[in-house]
């Protein structure tokens, strides 16, 4: 093609595209060949069948893509892959198990505490991060079971000693009505004693 044929009549240094044919993705690059006066004597042209490769970065690019939203049930498939390629993919869904699972336990545990549940725990053996993860969401479910028996102790002492202070409220209100009441009898007696006296 006349496009082709004028790229190729300017080429003076290596020229690589990405291009499909029947189907494949094809990796061309084309490098001119020239004497030692600079004259051009041809061409090389290497092609390499990328069709692989390429589906394998879009499927990488859409399990990060899906797990940076949150979704960490993607997994790459094995399947027609070999070599560097079926490591990569095996090493890949190996992580994305080991995320799902150490923050599926983690998100277990915050739903129960937020269910008023401070008895749960994570159990299971996590490693790195996902270890230091458990131990701070089981020492904050312990922590936050402390607060809440320290609360209700607390409570059931303020209940004694409001029930205290109202036996001793009830207490002083009765002698302060018997002082009242002795308080009228002396004056009573009083008045009458004046009487007397007058």
């Amino acid at each position: 093609p006349e496009h082709q044929a004028r790229m190729l009549a300017e080429l003076r240094t290596t020229h690589r595209a990405q291009i499909t044919v029947g189907g494949r993705i094809m990796r061309l690059i084309i490098s001119p060949i020239v004497n030692a006066q600079g004259e051009r004597q041809g061409f090389v042209v290497e092609w390499a069948d990328r069709t692989l490769e390429v589906s394998v970065e879009q499927e990488i690019g859409d399990l990060v893509r899906n797990a940076a939203a949150g979704d960490l049930s993607g997994r790459v498939s094995l399947e027609g892959k070999d070599g560097f390629f079926r490591g990569l993919a095996e090493q890949l869904n190996s992580l994305m198990s080991t995320a799902g699972e150490g923050l599926g336990h983690i998100q277990r545990m915050l739903r129960a505490l937020a269910a008023g549940d401070l008895s749960s725990r994570i159990e299971a053996d996590l490693h790195g991060v996902f270890g230091e993860m458990k131990q701070d969401a089981n020492a904050t479910s312990e922590r936050l079971g402390e607060i809440v028996r320290q609360i209700k102790e607390a409570s059931v002492s303020i209940n004694a000693s409001s029930g205290e202070i109202v036996s001793g409220n009830d207490d002083l209100s009765r002698r302060t009505e018997q002082q009242a009441a002795n308080l009228e009898e002396t004056a009573a007696s009083m008045e009458e004693l004046t009487s007397t006296v007058k």
